[in-house]
Order: C-alpha cells, then structure tokens, then sequence
C-alpha cells in the first residue's frame, strides 16, 4: 500500500511541477473520481468514509500548496531558492 501511496504521490508532484495550469484539472478530476466512489458504495461504514476525506483533504492541501508555489514563482519572477541556509559562506568556485 506504501508503494502505490509513493507513486501516486511521484506522478503527482510530477504532474504539478511540469503542467501548474493542467494540475486544477487533474485536482477536479479527483474530485469527480472521488465523489463517484463516494455515490457507488454508499454501504461502507462511516470510518472508512472519514479516512478517505482525511486522505483527500491532505493529498489535496499539498496539491494546492505546491501549485501556489509555483504561480507566485511565476508572478513574481524569483528564481528557485538554494538550498543553502542564509548566513553561510558561499563556497569558492
């Protein structure tokens, strides 16, 4: 389960760092997908039904917080940040 978690999580982020406009559609098809499952297996017990709002509310905060990173990337200009912490000596080159 971990394994298809990691790289559902890989194509995602993949998705959203190559195409940020095409990742609002593909985070409304999710949606769409999920209100599916929702409507065809109105049976399941109310646990499950929370943990998959849970799942979705998360996979989809970090959709829509990437996403905004890369727009205000874009809108602004700026350059990818380094890795490095502010206040340490950049290396000779």
């Amino acid at each position: 389960m971990a394994d298809i978690t990691k790289r559902i999580a890989g194509i995602i982020a993949a998705e959203i760092n190559a195409k940020p406009d095409q990742a609002l559609a593909a985070i409304g098809l999710l949606s769409m997908g999920f209100a599916v499952v929702l409507v065809i297996t109105p049976g399941a017990g109310v646990l499950v039904i929370t943990w998959l709002v849970g799942w979705y509310a998360v996979v989809l905060g970090l959709a829509l917080l990437v996403l905004a990173w890369e727009v205000r990337r874009e809108l602004t200009g700026a350059a990818p940040r380094s890795s490095a912490r502010p206040g340490t000596p950049h290396p000779a080159t």
